[in-house]
């Protein structure tokens, strides 16, 4: 596991404190006693948030992996890594923001890092927005029973190919994929309206059923799902060339 030197909150007493800067050392202990630099590239993403927003945005150009958390208020609030495992392959970031029992915060959350591979977010009230990241997706916002959630926006540089689940309970819902991506596509709204934007010729589709609230079909032969619903809101998967 990876230790992590945490810089202090900045003193002061604006409405929106400073950002709590989380950032792994540079170096990592292994079961079998080698070392790896961290982090290990690509990074896998899961973000525990109860009550704020979620930002992941992959730059190339990252020499290291930053978490931000910027709390609402001046009060001091606890956000943490609560676990970074890495293999030879692959290291996961595990990060919970935790406030006091009784006293919820609102708390955005902003990670930067130079490569992604696979995302899992929870988080009961605020907009998700992923940039550039690969490999499975899986969002959950909002809860079934309350008007919770929040929007969500997943922008990829690469095709997708592998599962994306993305569910919210207010909010919409938008996914912007290269032409090549292929799955099984189901797009639903309970109380909005679902479309595709950017079709063309390098798009195929088949065995398509669709109505006002939903859309449901293959595209280019995939057999992943691609599954995007949202209770209140609106549905979008938009192709890019």
């Amino acid at each position: 596991m990876l230790t992590l030197a945490t810089a202090a909150l900045l003193a002061g007493c604006a409405t929106r404190r400073p950002p709590l800067l989380l950032e792994p050392i540079a170096r990592a202990a292994q079961d079998d006693g080698t070392s790896l630099p961290a982090p290990v590239s690509p990074l896998a993403i899961d973000v525990r948030n109860q009550l704020g927003t979620v930002t992941v945005v992959v730059d190339p150009r990252a020499t290291e992996t930053e978490v931000r958390t910027l709390p609402f208020r001046a009060a001091p609030r606890a956000a943490r890594v609560a676990d970074i495992a890495t293999s030879r392959e692959v290291s996961t970031l595990r990060v919970v923001v935790q406030v006091p029992e009784g006293e919820p915060e609102w708390t955005d959350v902003v990670i930067r890092t130079a490569s992604v591979r696979g995302v899992i977010i929870r988080n009961t009230e605020g907009d998700i927005s992923l940039t550039n990241v690969e490999g499975p997706i899986n969002i959950q916002s909002g809860e079934p029973l309350r008007s919770l959630g929040g929007g969500v926006f997943v922008r990829l540089a690469v095709p997708l190919t592998t599962d994306l689940n993305i569910n919210t309970t207010r909010g919409n819902v938008r996914l912007v994929a290269p032409a090549a991506s292929a799955g099984q596509v189901t797009l639903e709204s309970t109380t909005g309206t679902v479309g595709l934007l950017g079709r063309n010729a390098a798009v195929a589709a088949a065995n398509v059923t669709s109505g006002p609230r939903f859309w449901r079909g293959t595209i280019n032969n995939g057999a992943q799902p691609i599954n995007m619903t949202t209770t209140t809101g609106k549905v979008t998967l938009e192709f890019a060339d």
